[in-house]
């Protein structure tokens, strides 16, 4: 395993210890232990943080808003690849039914479940190509593959997950 996909795990452990801890004890849980809708949308919910922290410093690269940097670029490219890689497990557990877990993802990923795995897919690939893109290609070909990307992740959002509050548009945002 990689350096890069040992941080990632490392990193999403962590942010799902944290995640589930804050439900149970949100939800009156005290020591106990998550029930599975709570696991699965603690996971789902972890995983899509990481994968907003990695791809959030390329979408302002790719607008001007901060400076290019190859090497930056180049990290988070591979580790979308691996993050994309993890959706389908990360949305394998339907939790479209269940109480008191609030969650941002739509009912629609379990109903069209295909979809939603052929639109995880196709992050992954475009993931694919911006690594290329990044280990060859001139800044501008970079910077559209990572508006390729972030293309795919908004299409993603508007069909399948609630806006968040005080964000507009989106298929009612989630995670």
């Amino acid at each position: 395993m990689k350096m890069g996909k040992k941080a990632i795990l490392v990193a999403l452990t962590a942010v799902t210890t944290v995640a589930m801890t804050a439900a149970a004890l949100a939800q009156g849980g005290g020591g106990r232990r998550p029930n599975p809708d709570q696991t699965a949308a603690s996971f789902r919910q972890a995983l899509m943080t990481v994968i907003s922290g990695t791809a959030v410093p390329l979408l302002l690269m790719q607008r001007g808003r901060v400076p290019y940097s190859a090497a930056t670029v180049t990290k988070n490219a591979r580790n979308l690849v691996t993050l994309a890689g993890m959706i389908p497990d990360a949305f394998e557990h339907d939790t479209s039914s269940a109480t008191g877990i609030k969650t941002m993802a739509l009912p629609v990923v379990w109903q069209n479940h295909d979809e939603f795995l052929m639109t995880a897919g196709e992050l992954r690939t475009r993931a694919e190509a911006l690594e290329k893109a990044a280990r060859g290609g001139s800044e501008d070909d970079v910077k559209s593959a990572i508006m390729n990307v972030g293309a795919v992740c908004n299409q993603c959002h508007m069909k399948f997950r609630q806006s968040p509050p005080g964000e507009g548009g989106g298929g009612g945002g989630g995670r």
